[in-house]
């Protein structure tokens, strides 16, 4: 086959192995399992205004813990939320 062929099936090739390899490890794994799950907030301060009292510098936070932990630190942080930045300005 011709070079200018051959490139585009070594490339669908290897990228239907991964596809293949990704949807096998996904087909073994478990669901996840969430023994608890919450919210609360932390730090922050009111203030009056006119038109009422509000809460200002706090934080926001929401987590879940698996049923079975199988991991010493199985910890996942996304800063930000509704006020987030775009991804690409985090890093």
């Amino acid at each position: 086959m011709p070079q200018t062929v051959c490139r585009p099936l070594r490339i669908l090739s290897a990228a239907l192995a991964v596809v293949g390899f990704v949807a096998a490890l996904a087909a073994q794994t478990p669901p996840l399992s969430v023994g608890k799950q919450g919210y609360f907030f932390v730090g922050g301060q009111y203030f009056d205004a006119q038109d009422g009292r509000f809460m200002s510098g706090q934080m926001y936070v929401e987590y879940q813990i698996p049923s079975a932990v199988t991991r010493p630190y199985p910890i996942v942080m996304f800063s930000g939320g509704g006020l987030m930045k775009k991804i690409g300005d985090l890093f």
